[in-house]
């Protein structure tokens, strides 16, 4: 189940990372959900952030991969990969291990920084900024 309050045009990046998200994985449900808490009191609108649980995140990463638009297929693929290889993937397996995803929608990259650094303090892992003409890896 995605955790938030509104659909809007910060929607959860499931299955398509839209652009200027800062997207993570954490571990525990119990501090995304404190995570959820910390965005909420810097300002962060409910309909900015998201909380998709591991089994949502395998079902959209896995639609996607199957989808049979091949040049929207290709454009996805394009969009989400860096010199890391395709970020879905990374995101799939740690979902199939019960990682759950955080996305945040951020406006500048100086906000998606202060997003990443809010969310490294809850223990959440490969963050990165899916700008409209970048990719940012944090390391945290």
């Amino acid at each position: 189940m995605t955790l938030h309050a509104n659909q809007s045009s910060a929607q959860p990046p499931t299955p398509t990372f839209p652009t200027n998200h800062v997207v993570g994985v954490v571990k525990d449900l119990q501090e995304g959900e404190q995570a959820l808490h910390a965005l909420r009191n810097a300002d962060y609108g409910e309909e900015r952030i998201h909380l998709i649980q591991s089994q949502e995140v395998v079902e959209g990463i896995q639609g996607r991969q199957k989808d049979r638009n091949l040049v929207r297929k290709m454009l996805h693929q394009m969009a989400t990969t860096s010199d890391e290889g395709y970020a879905g993937q990374h995101y799939l397996e740690q979902a199939r291990r019960g990682w759950h995803m955080i996305a945040v929608y951020a406006e500048t990259f100086e906000q998606a920084d202060q997003i990443a650094h809010l969310l490294s303090a809850y223990h959440v892992s490969l963050i990165k900024y899916y700008g409209r003409w970048s990719i940012t890896n944090f390391r945290l």
